[in-house]
This record gives structure tokens, sequence and C-alpha cells, in this order.
């Protein structure tokens, strides 16, 4: 079970760590990304049971980056502009495994 504690209508939370998450799992549970949530939570440097974590964009989707993906690529293949998907997730450069949201 998935312990909300605030939900503003900005679609974002505080989240309440419980036994055995981890931020892959509490990512997955909000449907957002890792890299989103350590981005959102600066001062976060251990992860226990009780603690808080802030999780903005809920509900946005995850793309993975694939083998001979570019930004323009992935951006055609999910309809968003290339400014707003390197903005959004504050890209760089591309690596194989990571997470994108759009």
């Amino acid at each position: 079970m998935i312990e909300i504690i605030n939900k503003a209508l900005t679609k974002s939370a505080l989240y309440r760590v419980q036994v055995g998450d981890t931020i892959e799992s509490i990512s997955i549970k909000f449907n957002t990304c890792a890299q989103r949530i350590m981005l959102d939570n600066p001062y976060f440097t251990d992860l226990y049971a009780g603690c808080l974590l802030y999780i903005s964009n809920i509900n946005r989707r995850v793309y993975i980056v694939k083998p001979a993906d570019t930004i323009n690529s992935i951006c055609k293949e999910l309809g968003v502009s290339r400014e707003k998907l390197i903005q959004d997730n504050k890209i760089r450069s591309l690596f194989i495994g990571q997470m994108l949201e759009y």
C-alpha cells in the first residue's frame, strides 16, 4: 500500500518510506524515475523506513533509453519536443538504461 501523506494539485506528494523500499521501487510506485526522486530531494543521503521523500510529477510516463536511441528519435517516438525532453530531464547526454520522464 502506498502511503501518501500530502497530495497537492501539482500532482506531488510526500511519501513515508516503508521497510524494504528502494529508490527504484518507489519510482515504480509513483510512475516516475529514480533520478527525479533524487533531484527532488537534494539533501537526501540515506534511505530508511520512516523518512519522508518529496515526490513530484506523479503519473508521468517513463521511457528507458535503448541502444541506438537519439534525442531526436526518442522525441519523435514519444511525440514530445526536443526542448521539453531535455529541460524536463536535464539531459547532458544519453546512456542505455537511462530513464526519461515525459
